[in-house]
């Protein structure tokens, strides 16, 4: 792939996105975002330094297109554009002629964008939608309705609250579903409700560069002694009840991972 070149993925949302087609597409992102592998894991390219003086001209994107029908039938295109080094969300555009929104203070998209006043951190964008941010990720409703709504939202934003509320739903359901393989099994599960983001998940979004890290360290150090690793993540049947669950090797942790970032500053050897 050219330096140039950005790879997209179209999804659309119509009643034959089923649960399977969507997780579907979620395992395509993570061939598609791959830049090495390991242990059977894809692993994104090396997180850019932004205090590089050529970190914008460095930046590579990859899109989500998102294609529905809008109230009067026409075929509408959400095109939402992520950061392939560290799957952060930057902007989306309406239409292909459409003007970029982004997040953040810069115009990394395109000079002429309209910067949209919201931090790239959930904190902002929580509050920017109306939620109270000490609850996290676990005020942000997800599922399949919601996504359709998300979608709609961003071509045509009642109020800015709902345009954010939109951007949270988006950035839960396909760059935290794509860096994690509960997060993708559990929308999978519950593909067909609206339900809150469980707590499990607000507490594991925050992990994807340490898990990451330590991973990579491991294979980097194979030597070294193993630090074992806990997490907490949806428990099985009937009850789905959050359990926390303890890696006592490198290959059980590395199976909660979609995908790994490759950050020069968290492969470190692990805390105890």
């Amino acid at each position: 792939m050219q330096a140039n070149e950005i790879k997209s993925i179209e999804i659309s949302l119509s009643k034959d996105l089923t649960a399977a087609n969507y997780v579907s597409k979620i395992e395509r992102m993570r061939q598609d975002l791959a830049e090495t592998w390991t242990r059977n894991r894809p692993v994104c390219t090396t997180v850019l330094d932004e205090k590089d003086p050529d970190f914008v001209k460095k930046l590579t994107w990859y899109d989500i297109v998102l294609v529905f029908n809008d109230e009067k039938g026409k075929v509408t295109k959400v095109r939402l554009r992520i950061r392939r080094d560290q799957l952060y969300f930057q902007g989306f555009r309406v239409n292909d002629a459409g003007k970029w929104f982004e997040l953040g203070d810069k115009h990394l998209i395109d000079k002429d964008s309209t910067l949209l006043g919201i931090g790239h951190n959930y904190t902002a964008l929580l509050r920017a939608a109306g939620f109270d941010a000490t609850g996290g990720l676990t005020e942000v409703t997800l599922g399949r309705e919601k996504l359709i709504s998300a979608a709609q939202w961003l071509a045509n934003p009642p109020n800015v609250k709902k345009r954010a509320e939109a951007l949270l739903i988006v950035i839960v359901m396909f760059c935290e579903s794509t860096r994690f393989v509960p997060i993708s099994s559990y929308l999978r599960r519950t593909w067909q409700q609206s339900l809150k983001a469980p707590e499990w998940l607000e507490k594991l979004v925050h992990r994807w560069g340490e898990l990451s890290g330590c991973v990579l360290f491991y294979d980097a150090n194979p030597t070294y002694k193993w630090v074992p690793q806990k997490i907490v993540v949806e428990g099985p049947a009937p009850d789905f009840k959050p359990v926390e669950v303890v890696a006592q090797t490198v290959n059980e942790l590395v199976v909660y991972l979609g995908i790994l970032q490759r950050d020069p500053k968290t492969i470190v050897p692990p805390k105890p």
